[in-house]
């Protein structure tokens, strides 16, 4: 359960020294995350599908900083309202904004590439 790389924001690496500081040599939340990618300390991102997410969240770190805001609540809100449209269960459902929305119109949203078909059959 120990911290290997971290980034704060969209800025460099920390060293590992300052893993180390911050974090101790055994993350306190690891137990939790064996059991779930979510909990209230942290969000895993598992796929490549979430990398905006990943984006948005580093870059809303940021702002907080360059504004001396706090980004604890305004992450926890960004993350539930991913995990609301994104998860792969709410294309089933139908569930938010974004499936439902590229599901009425896919091709307003998904570009064909028959080259890319045929690459892949």
């Amino acid at each position: 359960g120990s911290v290997l790389a971290a980034k704060h924001g969209t800025g460099k690496f920390i060293s590992q020294n300052e893993i180390t500081l911050k974090y101790g040599t055994e993350w306190k939340h690891f137990k939790s995350l064996v059991k779930s990618p979510k909990g209230d300390n942290f969000f895993v991102f598992i796929t490549y599908f979430e990398l905006p997410a990943q984006y948005l969240l580093a870059q809303l770190t940021d702002y907080c900083d360059k504004y001396n805001l706090l980004y604890g609540e305004f992450s926890k809100v960004l993350m539930e309202a991913f995990s609301h449209n994104f998860d792969p269960i709410a294309f089933q459902l139908k569930r938010g904004r974004y499936f439902p929305t590229i599901c009425a119109d896919p091709y307003k949203y998904v570009m064909v590439r028959d080259d890319i078909k045929q690459w892949l059959i």
